[in-house]
């Protein structure tokens, strides 16, 4: 009895452990996912076959964890928890380990500018958590020369001083293990798009009408 109450906690301790672990590596995809360009369907799509291929021999293995002799279900938590580890260590490795220094810069369109409304987490008691105050979160979808698109997020600054149309500039080269990788906060506006410059170009003229009317 003392021994199957053993393996329970030992069991649940682990798909804790195991839980917790998944959704930083998940985390981690999220994080560097725009800021790899690649084609996200054939990148999982190769990790997912291989996912399953290798479950097809490492099923059994589910078996103390998931506490079933059920092939289906231990093939889902293998493939699951193989394509989350594996995308999140390829992805992270090859972007944090690029060597940006020496990257050269890219020429990009500026698509559109995308403001989003986030909010913060605030803690009421000890164990719950709700809803806290909202900010703001800037990004642009930029085109590259190939025709990939990326969304970027970057600082408030940057998003004031670009339009759509714009001429921009982004860090860019192959990451450790080849993936291309872009820095966003090396954005760089070059040209301004031509509307964009008539815009403030008819500012100042539309002030001096005014003041002269005055006098």
């Amino acid at each position: 009895m003392q021994n199957i109450t053993a393996r329970k906690v030992i069991r649940i301790l682990l798909l804790g452990f195991g839980v917790s672990f998944l959704l930083l590596c998940a985390g981690g995809i999220f994080a560097v996912l725009n800021m790899t360009v690649i084609n996200p369907w054939i990148f999982f799509g190769s990790i997912l076959i291989l996912a399953v291929a290798s479950g097809a021999l490492l099923h059994p293995l589910w078996r103390k964890l998931s506490g079933r002799d059920n092939i289906y279900l231990n093939m889902a938590l293998h493939t699951v928890v193989f394509t989350i580890i594996l995308a999140s260590v390829l992805l992270m490795t090859n972007y944090y380990c690029a060597d940006f220094d020496h990257m050269p810069r890219e020429t990009v369109i500026i698509d559109k500018k995308i403001k989003k409304t986030r909010y913060r987490t605030r803690r009421v008691s000890r164990r719950v958590y709700t809803r806290g105050a909202p900010y703001n979160v800037y990004f642009v979808n930029v085109i590259f020369a190939d025709g990939l698109t990326r969304e970027l997020e970057i600082p408030k600054r940057l998003y004031d001083d670009t339009h759509k149309g714009d001429t921009a500039t982004i860090l860019t080269g192959r990451g450790r293990l080849s993936f291309k990788v872009v820095d966003p906060s090396s954005l760089k506006v070059t040209t301004k798009h031509k509307s964009n410059k008539n815009k403030r170009s008819r500012r100042p003229t539309t002030r001096r009408i005014y003041s002269h009317r005055e006098n």
